[in-house]
């Protein structure tokens, strides 16, 4: 569940005005500087909304939820001169740059062997009253004569299609630079190979041109196989979300596209365009968005929209009810004050009817209230006359059925985020609405009811499904088939049972991950979706709420896990038992006089001391019981920390980077005792990760996330200082860095993937194979399996084979170290394995069979013979971890990695 904050778009548009001089771009502190400024002014009056008290049963969301995590992005995502850098701009660069360096890059084969580890299938309650689940699903695009396919759009996961009725879905998006968001999908009706893909989120949250913008409109005509941008594209000028897309019922080639600028038609399938209609900015009111658009079914005379408009001197909103009824004319309409945003529905039932759902966003005294339903307008004669069908003071309890409360009493809600409204195909009185829960009405509105809830508070026993939703519809083929996309991702009822079909989808955004010191499972915490618990043999279930953040696996017990929500929420919890409210321990209640912490708050478990945590507000406190007590190990050092580290060359060592725009790190040796400031000398100021040399305690290396740096990756030691180990690597941002300690091999997670750096070596490679284009926030290392995970922003968790150094044993080689020689199965080994050899020489002959250890110490040595190409290997006795298999005959010699798992 998700609060909106009550921003001031005032002052925020305001800010747009005046960086309109800069081609759209804004400055990333100058929206902090006004969005500071009016929470002072906010917390000065009696009418402002008041951060509530958090629930630790559900997901600490207050009223600045959105505000933050937009904030969290866009400071991975700004230049080197402050502006945020929107999806476009970054999609321009990806394809002018980074391609082009990839070409200069090595081309042999690489070790890397991502695999997709999950989630996959989330299903099920968690705590007894949660729905479960993966990923926001944003929309349903439906095939016209095939009731088994469709396709969905994700927030940053791209584009999805089944052919099966949600059984298999295959992502269709992952040939474009990077995984893009998809609001809208429209499928032509007479030709259903012509795919139109809405980018932009505007779900999410944006500021400007940025955040939620998009790369235009993509469009397919060979099923969604390739991609093509239309003449709606935009550049680094303009960032636009797509919020619509609508075809002419006459003309297929006639396009009306919904955006937060204009309605824009198209007469040629989208190669060109043109403003169809825009809000005239007279009298102080500015267009803010255009919300939605539909046609009258079979009738392209009768075309609806809803605009968006706010006067710049009082502040109101004003949702504009459109339309064009003549097809060629122009528009008229009605108008609703202090709402900020509407969709509508048109009925099949009846052409003639028109529902649309507002949600306002003036604060109640006292009470808050942004975006609580205001009214359900509808019409029976194509808008000709509007009246209220229903409105908040009216309904069950006091009618906000976009609130939590499953009894319609909520103050306020979230309809900015999560809003969705569908009107019976085969009755127009029966419509239903989704916000936090899903409600219906079977009498035009007069009178609602559950029909599904987001929890069970034990007072209401309709089905639950995910919370938030964000799109609804009836199966235009089956109307016994309801469809509903919401935070967890899609779900559809038939005869009352409600039945989840995102297992399949790996759409999951992932901020931080963690693997168990034995390989088994790694946890992530998932936007939207807590911290989630992956089996890395297979499935996968949540043991956390809210927007899961840091997490932490018990290295010496990996029963015992730590996951935190968004501001450092922090719990420990012993897997052994069933998670419910007496075993999650809220350990950052225990923390004395500490205020929130950044979005992600850092912390992490000593490594010579598995009892002990440290955690990073605006003062590093240690707790050396597992977070039962803490204690505070310095002042308060500035603003909240982003980043920890530590090593266990010294046990005294960590350092701290803050959740800003800096060049300073806060580091002590002594534990706390003493403090001091390192300022590095580069232009870059957002320090993204942090890690420490496992063998000295002053060597670093720090990473640098924005657009156009010079520096991406940097390396301090105390005898040289600071020095750019950026090398070749693409002028993108990098948000983490980890290091091997078996070897020294840096790998680093980028917007674009994940690349390496072994010890000694000149220059960068990329370490991508069968990973799609993603952003990579979090990278782990199992030394157990051998294996690196990789934390995803919208594809999930992956894993990969570490990078192995070539171990020379004295044979000389004609066959080149190389991976593909030797192929195994299974592997991971217990005791018996096979190997197929590509290896002439090795074929029906004898030949030498060595082990050798990471450090390349010879374990096992054998004389085999091959059957064909085919070597049976069995009764080994070897400890559990990573190998090397070499096998060699007259000087020929291959090599493959082996993992042992007992």
């Amino acid at each position: 569940m998700k609060r909106l904050p009550l921003l001031c778009f005032a002052m925020l548009m305001l800010l747009c005005a005046a960086n309109a001089q800069n081609n759209g771009r804004m400055k990333l502190a100058d929206i902090i500087a006004e969005h500071e400024k009016e929470l002072k002014a906010k917390k000065q009056s009696s009418t402002g909304l008041l951060k509530t008290t958090p629930d630790k049963d559900e997901d600490f969301e207050s009223e600045e939820y959105q505000f933050d995590r937009w904030l969290w992005w866009a400071k991975q995502n700004t230049d080197k001169d402050g502006y945020v850098v929107s999806q476009s701009q970054a999609w321009d660069y990806l394809k002018k740059d980074i391609n082009a360096q990839k070409s200069a890059y090595k081309t042999t084969a690489t070790q890397a062997d991502w695999k997709l580890k999950g989630v996959t299938s989330n299903t099920g309650l968690f705590l007894n009253y949660f729905g479960n689940g993966q990923g926001r699903v944003n929309t349903i695009g439906f095939h016209p004569t095939d009731m088994n396919t469709f396709w969905i759009g994700t927030s940053s996961g791209g584009a999805w299609k089944t052919t099966d009725f949600g059984n298999t879905w295959k992502c269709m998006t992952d040939n474009l630079p990077n995984v893009v968001a998809v609001g809208h999908i429209a499928i032509n009706p007479l030709n259903p190979n012509t795919i139109y893909l809405c980018t932009g989120d505007a779900e999410g949250f944006s500021v400007g041109n940025t955040g939620g913008a998009g790369v235009g409109l993509l469009k397919s005509t060979d099923g969604g196989t390739t991609w093509k941008t239309t003449g709606l594209k935009y550049d680094i000028v303009n960032g636009v979300y797509i919020n619509k897309l609508i075809f002419n019922p006459m003309d297929t080639n006639k396009l009306v596209c919904a955006t937060n600028k204009a309605l824009y038609q198209s007469n040629d399938g989208g190669a060109n365009w043109f403003v169809l209609y825009q809000y005239p900015s007279a009298a102080n009111r500015v267009l803010q968005n255009v919300w939605d658009a539909a046609y009258a079914p079979g009738d392209s005379n009768a075309l609806y929209s809803v605009f968006f408009v706010r006067d710049t001197l009082t502040q109101t909103r004003y949702t504009y009810f459109v339309k064009r009824q003549n097809g060629t004319g122009s528009f008229s309409g009605a108008i609703s004050t202090n709402c900020s945003r509407a969709n509508l529905a048109v009925s099949k039932d009846n052409p003639n009817v028109v529902y649309a759902v507002t949600a306002f966003t003036t604060a109640l005294p006292q009470n808050g209230g942004r975006g609580a339903v205001e009214k359900i307008y509808y019409s029976d004669n194509k808008m000709g006359v509007i009246y209220y069908t229903y409105d908040k003071a009216a309904g069950a309890g006091n009618g906000n059925i976009l609130g939590a409360a499953m009894n319609g009493s909520s103050q306020d809600g979230q309809g900015l985020y999560d809003m969705a409204i569908a009107i019976d195909p085969l009755n127009k009185d029966h419509i239903r609405v989704g916000g936090i829960n899903g409600w219906e009405s079977n009498d035009n509105g007069s009178s609602w009811q559950l029909f599904n809830q987001w929890r069970d508070d034990g007072s209401y026993h309709t089905p639950i499904v995910h919370a938030d939703k964000h799109f609804m519809a009836w199966h235009p083929l089956d109307a016994s088939f309801f469809f509903e996309c919401n935070d967890g991702g899609i779900f559809y009822q038939k005869n009352g049972t409600w039945t989840n079909i995102t297992p399949g989808l790996s759409i999951t955004q992932f901020y931080r991950n963690a693997v168990s010191s034995d390989g088994k499972f790694v946890l992530g915490g998932a936007q939207d979706n807590g911290t989630q618990f992956i089996n890395m043999a297979g499935g996968s279930h949540q043991v956390g709420f809210g927007d899961g953040e840091e997490c932490q696996v018990d290295y010496a017990n990996p029963n015992l896990i730590y996951w935190a929500s968004q501001f450092g929420n922090l719990f420990r919890y012993n897997t052994t038992q069933p998670i419910d409210s007496t075993n999650k321990h809220y350990i950052r209640g225990n923390i004395p006089h500490v205020n929130d912490g950044a979005w992600t708050t850092p912390y992490l478990l000593d490594p010579l001391n598995h009892n002990r945590i440290i955690a990073g507000f605006d003062t590093i406190f240690v707790s050396n019981d597992t977070g039962e007590t803490w204690t505070a190990i310095s002042t308060k050092l500035g603003a909240n920390m982003n980043r920890l580290a530590m090593t266990p060359a010294n046990s005294g060592t960590i350092y701290a980077v803050e959740d800003k725009q800096t060049d300073s790190v806060f580091y002590t040796h002594n534990f706390g005792g003493s403090w001091s400031v390192l300022e590095h000398t580069f232009p870059e100021r957002t320090i993204s990760d942090i890690k420490v040399d496992p063998k000295d305690k002053d060597r670093i290396w720090v990473t640098f996330s924005g657009w156009n740096n010079t520096n991406m990756v940097a390396e301090y030691t105390s005898a040289g200082g600071w020095k750019s180990i950026s090398k070749n690597l693409p002028k993108m941002p990098v948000y983490c860095i980890s290091v091997d300690s078996s070897d020294g091999t840096l790998y680093i997670g980028s917007y674009d993937g994940v690349y390496y750096l072994p010890k000694d070596s000149v220059n960068w490679q990329l370490y991508n194979a069968n990973m799609p284009h993603v952003n990579v926030y979090d990278l782990d290392i199992c030394y157990t399996t051998g294996e690196i995970i990789a934390a995803t922003w919208g594809r999930g968790m992956w894993a990969s084979p570490k990078y192995l150094k070539p171990i020379v044993v004295g044979v000389n080689k004609t066959v080149p170290y190389a991976f593909n020689q030797l192929t195994i199965y299974p592997n991971p080994v217990n005791d018996k394995f096979t190997v197929v050899s590509d290896v002439n020489q090795f074929h029906d002959n004898e030949v030498q069979v060595s082990i050798l250890d990471v450090k390349g110490r010879v374990v096992f040595q054998h004389k085999k013979t091959f059957r064909g190409n085919n070597l049976e290997l069995s009764e080994l006795t070897l400890p559990s971890g990573v190998y090397v298999l070499d096998i060699s005959k007259d000087g020929v010699e291959a090599q493959a990695r082996i993992v042992i798992a007992k």
